[in-house]
């Protein structure tokens, strides 16, 4: 009897160890399962914002394309002098404004200067635009209106070389040169902040 009593204690704690083991083994592997779980939401989420980003990648290698077009065009115009690159940064917008595109644009090499203004640099910028009529009169409207003082000081206008190219719906299709003297104040009399 004793013996059994033994050999029964021991099975008990057999049983026991087991049962234990077993329930350490089951939370382990729970807690890996909410551990593996967590990692997959947080993968998925990573996932998804990746879909998300990857969806307007089209668009933005399309603004990429355009951009470097611009400042490829942009870069073509712009002079190395002082300010002079800005004003062309503008006059690009207000062309774009105006529903024009800025065909040329040249700065001519020696600064100018009138009797009239005689504390001034003007610098004159030859340029071409191409668009119809009522473009182009929008932009003589609308040189008056920047900050700085801009003076047309030539200016002229002709059509496409053939028929076909004349029309463009139901307005022609023209090239516009202009003469535009950009009026400055000489670098030592410039405000300086």
């Amino acid at each position: 009897m004793a013996k059994s009593k033994v050999s029964d204690i021991v099975v008990l704690l057999f049983g026991i160890l087991s049962a234990t083991a077993g329930m350490i083994y089951a939370v382990n592997q729970w807690d890996k399962n909410g551990k593996s779980a967590k990692e997959l939401l947080a993968k998925r989420a990573e996932l998804k914002s990746i879909q998300v980003r990857a969806a307007f990648l089209p668009t933005l290698r399309q603004k990429n394309i355009e951009n470097s077009k611009r400042l490829e065009k942009l870069n073509h115009f712009i002079p190395d002098k002082e300010g002079q690159a800005e004003f062309v940064i503008e006059l690009d917008k207000i062309v774009k404004r105006c529903g024009l595109e800025l065909t040329d644009c040249n700065l001519k090499s020696q600064p100018l200067s009138y009797k009239s203004l005689p504390k001034f640099i003007i610098y004159r910028w030859n340029i071409s635009l191409k668009g119809d009529y009522r473009g182009i009169e929008s932009f003589l409207t609308e040189l008056p209106k920047e900050e700085r003082y801009i003076m047309v000081a030539e200016m002229s206008l002709s059509s496409g070389n053939s028929d076909s190219e004349k029309m463009t719906g139901m307005s022609y299709q023209l090239t516009a040169k202009f003469s535009l003297d950009l009026v400055t104040a000489p670098p030592s009399e410039k405000v300086k902040p």
